[in-house]
């Protein structure tokens, strides 16, 4: 029975790759560059048939997995699939990360049992789970007033499709909301096509993981604080309707934001890195 599961499972490689972590976008750029070798990302655009700045950011969170490796020399950037084996690493990390957010699941338990029948009419807490729930909870931040308050977990934005994030970009700018983004990413690629966005509704500042290691995605609005994440498990997402606690975290995230480091926008479609020397 074991041995004729995994024969079906390996016709399907890409579900297989998703029960290791990977998106499927993410799973279909491994096989490819493991199938046919060394690619250029415009190559690549040709063989998935995806833009550019969505295979950039998949490049990128493959490398942060250590499953493709990015080759430079004088001729241009290049990327290869580095070894199916490296898996047992990824599972590791995966491994690790439930071990993390498990010791500290009592506390975060006996911090939410504290809004517990003390809410106000006002509060209550909200339980959203697999892509569903997560595109619910990013939705819901398109009705943010002023200015959206977010932690970025790196990867994290690969699970949902670039249109939608389009979608909501533009709601932010119709909704004249400013984004403020932390990130333990020194340098992050462009991302949208909505130079708007990116010119008056969006900053990104760096914050190293060894000061705050952002182990879920936050978001912060109006009476809001929303945090969420994937493991193995699925995906787990949880809205906190309350407003005291969004004020205090608004004021942990102020304290954050201003002892984080600029960067410097590279391009219209909101490629940036951490600014050396001030530039």
């Amino acid at each position: 029975m074991i041995k004729a599961r995994l024969f079906w499972l390996m016709d399907r490689p890409i579900e297989v790759l998703e029960k290791y972590g990977l998106s499927k976008d993410e799973a279909g750029i491994y096989l490819y560059l493991l199938t046919n070798g060394t690619k250029t990302i415009t190559e690549l655009r040709k063989g998935v048939s995806k833009g550019r700045t969505k295979i950039t950011r998949l490049l990128e969170n493959l490398t942060n997995k250590d499953l493709v490796k990015e080759i430079k020399d004088e001729s241009g950037r290049y990327f290869r699939a580095n070894s199916y084996e490296n898996l047992k690493k990824l599972l590791q990390d995966q491994k690790e990360k439930i071990e993390q957010q498990r010791a500290i699941l009592p506390e975060i338990f006996k911090e939410l049992e504290k809004f517990g029948g003390k809410m106000d009419r006002f509060s209550k807490v909200l339980h959203y789970t697999g892509l569903v729930g997560l595109k619910q909870v990013m939705w819901n931040s398109s009705k943010a007033k002023g200015k959206l308050r977010l932690v970025e977990e790196a990867g994290m934005s690969a699970y949902l499709d670039y249109g939608f994030y389009e979608r909501i970009r533009e709601e932010y700018v119709k909704n004249k909301v400013k984004c403020c983004e932390l990130t333990n990413l020194k340098k992050m690629p462009g991302f949208t096509d909505i130079e708007k966005f990116v010119k008056s509704h969006w900053e990104a500042r760096y914050i190293d993981a060894r000061n705050f290691n952002a182990k879920f995605e936050l978001m912060i609005y109006n009476d809001v604080y929303a945090l969420y994440n994937a493991t193995e498990q699925g995906i787990f997402c949880v809205e906190i309707h309350n407003r005291k606690l969004a004020r205090m975290q608004k004021r942990i995230f102020d304290f954050m934001w201003r002892h984080a480091q600029e960067m410097k926008v590279l391009s219209k479609h909101g490629a940036v890195r951490v600014k050396l020397g001030g530039k």
